[in-house]
Order: C-alpha cells, then sequence, then structure tokens
C-alpha cells in the first residue's frame, strides 16, 4: 500500500520515496502487536526488552523510594520506641543505638554544657549525688567510651 504524499514545498520527492519503501520493507518483516501477543515466547522476549528499558529509567525512583521508606520507618519507630520508654541515642562508639529516655536526656544535658563552655560560661561538672544512682553505671561506662573515642 503506497504511503500518501503530503506537500512539502519542493519537489525533490526522489530521496523520500526511497525512505519511505524502506519503512514499508521493514513494516512487513516485522510482527504486529496482535502477532506478539499470540505467540507465548515473543511475548516473554518482548516483555524482557520492555523491562530492561524500564529498569535503566526506574532505577533513581526506586532508589528515592527506598530513602523515603526508610526514613520514615526510622520516625515512625521513633515514636514506637517513645512510647514504651526507649528512645534513639548517640552510641558512643558511634552511630545510633537504642537506650532509655533517661540516657537521652542525660545526652541532651551533656550537649547543653558544652555549648554553655564553648560560649564562655563555666559551670561546675556534674557530681554523683546529681546523677540518679540506678543509672550511674551506665553513665560512668559511657563517660569512659566518650573519652576513649575523642582520644582515639
Amino acid at each position: 500500500m503506497p504511503r500518501p504524499h503530503y506537500l512539502s514545498g519542493n519537489d525533490d520527492d526522489d530521496g523520500k520515496d526511497k525512505a519511505n519503501d524502506a519503512d514499508d520493507e521493514r513494516d512487513k518483516n516485522s510482527y504486529s502487536w496482535a502477532e506478539l501477543q499470540a505467540d507465548e515466547e515473543l511475548r516473554q522476549i518482548e516483555f524482557k526488552s520492555s523491562m530492561k528499558r524500564k529498569n535503566n529509567i526506574l532505577l533513581p525512583q526506586r532508589i528515592s523510594q527506598a530513602v523515603t521508606t526508610l526514613g520514615w520507618a526510622f520516625v515512625i519507630g521513633g515514636f514506637v520506641l517513645n512510647s514504651v520508654g526507649f528512645a534513639w541515642v548517640k552510641d558512643p562508639s558511634g552511630g545510633i543505638g537504642i537506650g532509655t529516655l533517661d540516657e537521652r536526656d542525660f545526652q541532651r544535658e551533656i550537649v547543653r554544657e558544652r555549648r554553655k563552655d564553648i560560649k564562655g560560661e563555666k559551670k561546675p561538672p556534674l557530681t554523683a549525688p546529681d546523677i540518679d544512682i540506678a543509672n550511674k553505671a551506665k553513665v560512668v561506662s559511657w563517660l569512659g567510651k566518650q573519652q576513649n573515642s575523642g582520644s582515639a
């Protein structure tokens, strides 16, 4: 079936006819959509080919979704931990760990003290009677780890 000719403003149609003939020949040798869907093997080949193209395009989107999901999991996990008396706390060896709300409050107090020291307002250091006796061992071990990690 010949393709319709469109007005193009010039009289040189020889090159276009050759290109149209090549397109017609290529179309005759290719499969139609119905033929692709009718043959199971061709359908699988077409599916794999299209998935390769889509995977390359969708990779940044998948990474973004994974990061967003992990962020929401971290926030929701924080709410759940807080409701049962725990919280995210800084781990002395680096990173984040799970600790009690008292540990978190103590870490915040340490940060406030350091900020005040930087600004020039010196306060006396915390003494043992100021610290809850039940958490004294945890505090001492945490401070020891902080000093060891600071000297390393």
